[in-house]
């Protein structure tokens, strides 16, 4: 009998900490519209949802710089896709942008960590297009502290992406490599994004 009393005690003491663990995550929305997140910068504890809302225009959701071991996201939000939600787990600030709209439409929301301080985001590169005004072919200037694999993705103006390009070697140092799109894409305006590790930095791009 008092064995049974005590896993009794055990589960209801168990459910307790997961019922107290729902109770105090929190959602918190932010509205896409008019070129700009509102709220644009959060604090906000672990477990909670952050929710980009859409009520106009057509944007993205895309991590831009996150926690390292955070999860990346790139969501596109326009009256088809009208919602998208993000769990926080790892201590750090997010910053995300909406690829259309840069650079102007971006914003953060920050997890602090056990200390009550957040980590300092540090990218570890950085990238320029020689010339954004191009025909087939764009040559990127990158910057990087480590060697890891990068994706590079071009992005119409709505924000879908048409082009990528994966499985890059980025070597400590500056160098410069050329990307081809081959002549198939019509002559617009494009976003070029690039990604590694847990960072991703956008740039304008017009192919003539």
């Amino acid at each position: 009998m008092m064995k049974k009393n005590i896993y009794h005690l055990i589960f209801l003491t168990a459910l307790s900490f997961c019922l107290q663990g729902i109770a105090t995550a929190a959602t918190h929305i932010i509205t896409a519209a008019d070129f700009q997140f509102s709220p644009d910068t959060m604090t906000v504890a672990s477990g909670d949802t952050i929710t980009w809302q859409w009520e106009s225009g057509i944007h993205t959701t895309t991590a831009n710089g996150i926690p390292d071991g955070a999860q990346q996201w790139n969501a596109l939000l326009d009256s088809a896709h009208t919602s998208f939600s993000y769990v926080v787990n790892k201590a750090g600030t997010y910053h995300y942008i909406s690829i259309p709209d840069l650079p102007s439409m971006a914003g953060q929301f920050t997890l602090p960590g056990p200390a009550g301080i957040s980590p300092v985001l540090q990218l570890p590169f950085s990238f320029e297009l020689r010339g954004n005004l191009v025909h087939d072919k764009v040559v990127i200037s990158c910057m990087s502290q480590i060697n890891a694999g990068a994706v590079v993705s071009l992005y119409d103006q709505s924000g879908k992406r048409v082009q990528v390009f994966s499985g890059l070697l980025v070597s400590t140092g500056k160098h410069e490599f050329a990307l081809d799109f081959n002549g198939v894409l019509p002559a617009s305006m494009y976003y070029l994004v690039m990604e590694m590790e847990n960072a991703a930095l956008a740039r304008k791009l017009v192919i003539q």
